[in-house]
């Protein structure tokens, strides 16, 4: 028996780009990070549904990023997130769970739904945002 070949979370990166995917930028100090995808089902139940079992189809789907980071001033990842907020602007999210060459990524087109700071009196500042996907995001390949 031999041990899991998993990917240890501390090499993971998100990253976004202002620019339309010319330049990434990562976001640096991050903590947590968790994307989801869900797709809502359509309620197809009838009167002629058998032994009062619901039906559904397949609805629509959504996905969202959620993330937190140490807050860095003039760090330039952090920035365009906040730049995305406050000029209500798209960006390009990826997320490289293993930041090399022939690895499996994560991106795509997000609006920013909000951008937190958070002082504690023994702690780091902190910053958490929330994202929510535009589309279907996509698997890719690192180069």
């Amino acid at each position: 028996m031999g041990c899991v070949k998993g990917v240890a979370g501390y090499k993971g990166k998100p990253y976004v780009s202002t620019d339309g995917g010319s330049t990434y930028l990562v976001v640096a100090n991050t903590k947590d990070m968790s994307i989801s995808k869900n797709m809502t089902p359509i309620d197809t139940t009838s009167f002629d549904s058998v032994d009062g079992w619901k039906e559904f189809i397949e609805g629509l789907k959504e996905w969202e990023v959620s993330i937190e980071s140490i807050s860095l001033e003039a760090d330039p990842g952090q920035e365009a997130i906040l730049g995305g907020i406050t000029e209500g602007s798209e960006l390009i999210f990826q997320y490289r769970p293993n930041d090399v060459s022939g690895a499996k990524y994560f991106e795509g087109i997000v609006l920013v739904k909000s951008w937190e700071e958070k002082n504690a009196l023994e702690d780091a500042v902190m910053i958490s945002g929330s994202f929510q996907g535009c589309g279907k995001p996509q698997t890719l390949i690192l180069p």
